[in-house]
């Protein structure tokens, strides 16, 4: 009992999922019990047609198991549907309409439309239910016509008591139904809007960040560097464009894989990035480029650099059980008044490709 309570908590919080196992095995299983009741009712009315009728309804159900199982819901939708609406008609010809059975395929309409649009297998949300609607429409139509003209076939074996209360229990079973599936409709939808914000959130982080390394990537740190440069400006700080690259990386995915080199971008941002103050940002600029936008004077953004290039070469990394050595080589370029930063940026290309020229593992500024 508690689980069961535990899931309807868990799937009305939207942490548990209303997958179509669940929604089709708690439809079948319920719908059988009614059943059950029923046989019950007819049972102690001596009311044999509808006896049998349930005993076939209930066994129909508990063969419906093994459809959800092998996910063939369209089968499941249909003969349960079929079913209920025949077990209608039926029952009002047998009893009269004064028992409340027409409740049941009045809420069979909203009931499969609520199934069919969210069972995400059918390729005709609309059209089945549309299709099945008109079909309980002509037969509930008939059947009407024929009480009204003719004679329920048990209708003197009730008494007015029995009744009221077969018509109290067919009202309560279809109110119940209705509003068990409107709240899962409505949980159903704010699942889906939540799904659809964290799949924005999802897609809005990869627009702004390396899938790989979970840096900033390049469109994003431009953007960020233009905000970047006029909140300096307005305080009257100074800051520093650092371009870097890791040396003969080329080398390491050609020897050792490119899993190796993936590997070593992560572990190496990591440490990149958990150097570096709030103040200053970080981006991988492409391949095995890193673009820094430091805060700081000349000397202060020389020794930040000179720290984290002293940092990646004492890394201790290994890969199938071999170390793997890397250094970095580093050009900086330091803001000075009427430079953009696309020409900062340029300027310290130009002078990472000098310390590349020099000897590589080394600081240009």
């Amino acid at each position: 009992m508690y689980k069961i309570s535990e899931t309807i908590h868990g799937v009305l919080d939207g942490k548990i999922l209303l997958t179509n196992v669940r929604k089709y095995s708690v439809i079948i299983y319920s719908v059988c019990v009614v059943h059950v009741f029923l046989f019950l009712f007819f049972a102690c009315l001596h009311v044999l047609p509808l006896m049998i009728f349930n005993i076939f309804s209930v066994a129909m159900y508990l063969s419906l198991h093994l459809f959800v199982k092998r996910e063939n819901y369209l089968a499941c939708f249909f003969m349960t549907y079929g079913e209920i609406c025949i077990h209608t008609i039926f029952a009002m010809c047998i009893l009269g309409r004064d028992t409340g059975f027409i409740f049941f395929n009045l809420a069979l309409v909203p009931v499969s439309f609520y199934i069919g649009f969210t069972t995400n297998t059918f390729k005709k949300k609309m059209v089945y239910p549309m299709l099945l609607m008109v079909g309980n429409l002509i037969l509930t139509a008939c059947a009407t016509a024929y009480m009204f003209y003719g004679t329920p076939i048990y209708g003197d074996a009730l008494s007015r008591d029995e009744v009221f209360l077969m018509n109290a229990f067919n009202v309560a079973v279809a109110f119940v139904f209705l509003a068990v599936f409107s709240i899962l409709f409505v949980v159903e939808i704010r699942n889906n809007q939540y799904a659809m914000k964290m799949q924005n959130v999802k897609l809005n982080y990869y627009a702004q960040y390396d899938p790989l390394t979970s840096l900033l990537n390049r469109r994003s740190m431009e953007e960020r560097m233009i905000d970047m440069v006029d909140e300096i400006l307005r305080e009257g700080t100074s800051y520093c464009i650092a371009m870097s690259d890791i040396d003969d990386f080329k080398h390491v995915n050609d020897s050792f894989g490119h899993e190796c080199g993936d590997k070593a971008l992560v572990h190496i941002a990591g440490t990149l990035r958990g150097m570096l103050p709030e103040t200053d940002t970080v981006c991988r600029w492409g391949g095995e480029e890193f673009l820094f936008m430091l805060q700081g004077d000349a000397e202060e953004c020389k020794k930040k650099v000179e720290i984290m290039r002293s940092a990646v070469e004492k890394i201790d990394f290994y890969f199938n059980r071999r170390r793997v050595k890397f250094t970095m080589t580093f050009g900086l370029q330091y803001y000075q008044p009427g430079l953009n930063i696309e020409r900062a940026i340029s300027m310290a290309d130009d002078k990472l490709y000098q310390g590349k020229m020099k000897g590589k593992n080394q600081v240009v500024s």
